[in-house]
């Protein structure tokens, strides 16, 4: 997973144990350039995507790692699109660079013992590039734009509270206080300072959900 979204992803960013609800984020934005690159539009030099509508231009993509051949760079431009939501990339262009290289050596030694020196020199090349991201669409295919933004968002229910809480088999309100203070502290925002963005907001949102659950099941057993 970590392979795929490297090295422009955010959420590569992320070390060590996740939450089940942090998980559950960062497979969905890794499903999600999965299917990006399943539907694949293509690349072209030109402005526009043969049999493909350009629904919108990202941006700039770079690659300025050293690689053999233009191919690669295509390859690692592919990627960037994909986890910055595109599934295309036109008017792209390789840089070639040669870079000059020398090295002193020992060519041997006068009938003095003293040595003397040759200089070798060689050139090396390799190629990175650029291109502009878009997402693009075949006109043949139907649109879940509409769909995906008015996705409606998942509705816990009382074992899920449980559960998200630690609890097991019958509790008692004084199970619940407890289970949530322990919780709780773990993602305190004094906890989670050192974090990075990403997880911060990981555990922000748990922390809501958390004391959702908690006020749910504080009515539900009446305390």
């Amino acid at each position: 997973m970590r392979h795929n979204m490297a090295p422009h992803h955010p959420s590569t960013n992320l070390y060590g144990p996740l939450s089940p609800r942090g998980l559950e984020l960062i497979s969905r934005e890794h499903d999600a350039i999965q299917s990006l690159i399943r539907n694949w539009a293509g690349a072209t030099k030109r402005e526009e995507l043969r049999g493909y509508k350009i629904v919108r231009e990202i941006g700039v993509v770079r690659e300025d790692g050293e690689y053999n051949d233009t191919a690669e760079v295509e390859e690692a431009l592919k990627w960037q699109t994909a986890q910055r939501g595109g599934n295309g990339y036109i008017r792209f262009v390789w840089d070639k660079h040669i870079r000059p290289c020398e090295e002193e050596y020992v060519a041997g030694y006068g009938h003095k013992g003293n040595p003397y020196y040759r200089t070798r020199r060689w050139t090396e090349t390799y190629f990175t590039g650029h291109a502009v991201a878009v997402l693009a669409e075949h006109p043949n295919a139907k649109s879940h734009r509409n769909q995906s933004s008015q996705e409606q968002p998942r509705r816990y229910t009382e074992p899920d509270y449980v559960q998200l809480l630690g609890l097991k088999g019958k509790v008692t309100r004084e199970d619940i206080k407890a289970a949530y203070r322990t919780i709780i502290l773990q993602y305190h925002p004094d906890k989670c300072a050192h974090l990075g963005p990403e997880l911060r907001k990981v555990a922000e949102q748990q922390s809501k959900l958390i004391n959702e659950a908690y006020e749910f099941l504080r009515k539900k057993y009446g305390f």
